[in-house]
């Protein structure tokens, strides 16, 4: 063997062996979340999805009892309330039946949907990302729908928002090691929403790490998701 091909190969052995795989693998680029998609009062709660509905939503449940949606919500709600714990009922590290809970004691004022909304969150979420990203995101929207509720003391709040972090930090070091940005299928579509949810969640409490978060859910949005010809979505309609 020629001595320069040789000495490539020693090079690159040793160049190998002082980046770690993690160093090598990480190559994407992230992007900032455009300043004007910013909520103008981050502080505010609960503000995902419900800044300007929840009035709305109100009068909806109570004018039109009998409308299907309606039904259907007051139906899943009964059914939740009637369960004992989360791992025998449904999959403990499903976020959604603390995010439906949560929004119908937001509705209501109902004390047992709020309670329970904290029963089924408060043990079971773990902050670590078990490629179960589309139920792991509603556990954002019940932290901001939840973040009056008494159950949730500024120590509860902290604890909460470290787990989300560290369920996007996860998260991401997945999307990184196999290319996420690069194709769109559900997992990846629900990772890059559990993204956007979270950083919109915790950033009045935790600037950086919500804008961090935020950063996440738009690269996979806008760089990722729609250039594959997806329709172009109002971020706006997050706050």
């Amino acid at each position: 063997m020629p001595v320069f091909k040789l000495f490539i190969i020693l090079a690159w052995a040793l160049c190998t062996a002082l980046v770690s795989p993690a160093v090598l693998a990480k190559t994407q680029t992230y992007y900032s979340l455009p300043a004007k998609y910013l909520p103008d009062n981050p502080k505010q709660h609960p503000r995902i999805y419900l800044k300007n509905r929840l009035n709305g939503l109100r009068q909806l449940y109570y004018a039109t009892p009998q409308t299907e949606a309606v039904k259907a919500f007051k139906h899943d709600i009964d059914k939740l309330l009637s369960y004992h714990t989360a791992c025998e009922d449904w999959r403990c590290d499903n976020g959604w039946p603390a995010a439906a809970l949560a929004l119908h004691w937001l509705i209501t004022g109902n004390k047992a949907s709020g309670q329970k909304a904290c029963d089924v969150y408060l043990p079971y979420f773990s902050g670590q990302s078990a490629n179960n990203q589309r139920t792991d995101l509603y556990y954002a929207l019940a932290y901001d729908w939840l973040y009056h509720h008494p159950c949730f003391t500024g120590a509860v709040k902290a604890n909460l928002r470290k787990k989300l972090i560290a369920w996007s930090n996860d998260t991401a070091a997945a999307d990184e090691a196999g290319s996420w940005i690069a194709h769109d299928t559900d997992r990846n579509i629900a990772a890059t929403s559990g993204h956007f949810l979270g950083g919109l969640a915790i950033l009045g409490e935790d600037k950086s790490n919500g804008l961090k978060l935020l950063k996440r859910g738009w690269t996979g949005w806008k760089y990722g998701l729609n250039t594959l010809s997806l329709p172009d979505f109002p971020v706006s309609e997050f706050f």
